[in-house]
């Protein structure tokens, strides 16, 4: 389990909403926050009882001479304060050189994280610690209930655990609702010698220590005590109190070390892989060999036949994980999803706003536990063997990615086609790198993850087409890949209604996607120098007679509103880039470019028409 403590402190401001997504969306298991109380009775993510200048930022309010506590103000009031805006010397800002400075980002609601955590994952759980201190002594019984309530009202309570160094206040916790997991923290314990000790020791503040006399065992269990937190320093004690047969959980609190791999994520999160009481998941991110990334975007009709193809994949290289990442889905997609999964053992739903194809598939890489990834798009499904086939290739030719065979499905006519020849994609003995660069879709590959972290190569997000950036950026970091003639992959060609966002070639999303694909493209092509990494392929040309016109086609009868406003923004786009073009097309699409410099949708009719006649 890995716990963004204060929801990922270390890359976002502490307790921000942002600083929750990031972590969740980069695979956190739980979200650790620090709750107070406000004088109006709302409980909002703020770790200090006072607002300083550390954590918050308010032009009118100088924190140096005027500290103002949290419990003494509104929560309308507090929303006059931003959080996020660190002084160059505070700790902080000293230890995580990554975190940012975020603008009108407003202390969180309980209830707005609990949201956010229910939309972007289904599994993830809240650590939420109950702050007691001089100021909200008063307040110690409203804000137990007051957070029960919350966690109630929002169908969160069964993945909510109450932790505090206060041990008086979890009890009442769970006098006012004993279903509540609660779990206690354990500091310094080892310094406790005598009864004297225990009172001094300000995390029994309030319990009667003659009652318990010493005996930890006792009070854990008299308390109702689900699980402990303990700081490494308490390692030993913890083992006197642990039995084989005692049904308490115990995970180690406090800050480890960040893996080197976990770095371009958050700051401070728990990470014991190695602790013997900390074995939620016993398969852990050092022995998962593979993630299946699956995402999906209102196909319930569709996400059944794609994860019964992943679930009854035979596979000798041992437990993998399914990631499902929802991209903001209307129908029962999820629904049915979480149905299928409720068996499968490592598993991830997450769920979150639409950000296309290319911004779920980022989430699922990030939330990836395997050494391996593979993409299958809800629509779409495995062939049997698979991903034994795509596992075996990557792991014994050490490439960086694996491509293989992928076949069309016609779902209206209900026929199939292979896309691929292996032996294409060779002259002679070595390969066509021309050819390879063709190969253009995620379908039927398999990805070494940390090759893909440690080099940035990610989706562009809310657009369609975005295999198109991915795959060039590939090609340009690229180090080592390999081929196999397995056919791995079924895409799908939608028929009837509910047709796929690619084939929709003159909606403006469409465009938009394919305007940015060409800059973003052109960019990479340029930068990477693909001119002498990949000669004899003319990069403009590329876009400009193949990709752009799939778009420019449909336009051979302008008829339609949407016809017409699709031909003005193509003349737009290629207004700004007219001597490039010029200089790549051949003759045979020429008139028509011509037309659409000119801006004259009749000539730009005949010129496609003609055109499609000879082709």
């Amino acid at each position: 389990m890995r716990i963004a403590h204060r929801g990922g402190v270390g890359f976002y401001p502490e307790n921000s909403l942002s600083a929750i997504e990031y972590s969740l969306k980069s695979g956190f298991d739980a979200i650790q926050i620090d709750v107070r109380l406000t004088k109006d009775l709302k409980v909002v993510a703020y770790h200090a009882p006072m607002l300083n200048a550390e954590f918050t930022r308010n032009k009118a309010c100088s924190f140096d001479y005027d500290p103002l506590a949290v419990a003494d103000l509104t929560y309308s009031k507090l929303l006059d304060f931003e959080i996020g805006v660190k002084r160059t010397s505070s700790d902080y800002a000293l230890n995580y050189k990554r975190q940012k400075n975020i603008n009108n980002e407003k202390i969180p609601l309980l209830e707005n994280i609990l949201r956010l955590m229910k939309r972007l994952s289904e599994n993830a759980v809240i650590f939420i610690n109950l702050q007691s201190s001089e100021k909200m002594n008063h307040f110690e019984s409203e804000v137990c209930k007051r957070v029960i309530e919350i966690c109630e009202e929002e169908d969160f309570l069964h993945r909510s655990i109450f932790s505090s160094f206060d041990w008086w206040l979890l009890s009442q916790v769970k006098s006012v609702c004993p279903v509540a997991q609660v779990w206690p923290i354990i500091y310094k314990v080892k310094e406790i010698k005598s009864l004297d000790d225990f009172t001094a020791n300000e995390i029994f503040a309030g319990l009667d220590p003659k009652k318990y006399n010493f005996d930890f065992k006792k009070m854990i269990n008299e308390l109702g005590f689900d699980g402990l937190l303990y700081n490494k320093a308490d390692r030993e004690f913890i083992n006197s109190i642990v039995s084989s047969d005692n049904e308490i959980e115990f995970a180690s609190w406090g800050w480890v070390n960040i893996p080197k791999k976990y770095r371009h994520c958050c700051g401070d999160f728990v990470e014991n892989v190695n602790d013997p009481y900390f074995a939620r998941d016993p398969l852990n991110s050092s022995n998962i060999p593979l993630s299946l990334i699956l995402t999906s975007y209102n196909v319930e009709e569709y996400i059944d036949e794609a994860l019964l193809s992943v679930i009854n994949q035979s596979v000798t290289f041992g437990d993998f994980e399914i990631i499902l990442v929802d991209d903001g889905s209307g129908d029962d997609t999820v629904k049915l999803a979480s149905s299928r999964l409720s068996a499968w053992k490592h598993k991830k739903i997450i769920m979150q706003s639409n950000s296309g194809a290319g911004g779920a598939r980022n989430t699922g890489l990030l939330a990836a536990k395997g050494q391996y990834v593979c993409f299958l798009d809800g629509d779409d499904y495995f062939e049997p063997g698979s991903l034994e086939a795509l596992y075996a290739e990557i792991v014994s030719s050490q490439s960086n990615v694996v491509l293989s065979n992928r076949k069309k499905f016609y779902e209206k006519r209900n026929t199939f086609k292979i896309d691929y020849d292996k032996n294409a994609y060779f002259q002679g003995t070595e390969f066509d790198i021309a050819k390879i660069k063709a190969r253009i879709p995620i379908h039927g590959k398999i990805f070494d993850k940390q090759f893909l972290i440690d080099n940035k190569i990610f989706f562009p997000e809310k657009m369609s087409v975005e295999d198109f950036v991915f795959h060039y950026e590939l090609l340009a970091k690229v180090k080592k890949f390999s081929i196999i003639s397995d056919v791995t992959y079924a895409w799908r060609k939608r028929g009837g209604g509910n047709t796929s966002l690619t084939q929709d070639r003159l909606s403006d999303s469409s465009l938009n996607s394919r305007f940015r694909q060409i800059e973003l493209t052109q960019s990479l092509v340029f930068n990477y120098n693909f001119k002498n990494k990949i000669p004899g392929v003319n990069h403009h040309r590329t876009d400009y007679q193949y990709r752009l016109m799939r778009h420019i086609l449909p336009l051979g009868d302008i008829k339609s509103e949407l016809q017409e406003k699709a031909f003005l923004k193509i003349c737009d786009f290629i207004a700004k880039n007219k001597k490039v073009i010029l200089q790549c097309i051949k003759n045979d699409v020429r008139p028509i470019y011509e037309a659409f410099f000119e801006y004259d949708k009749n000539k730009a009719s005949i010129e496609i028409k003609r055109y499609v006649d000879n082709i």
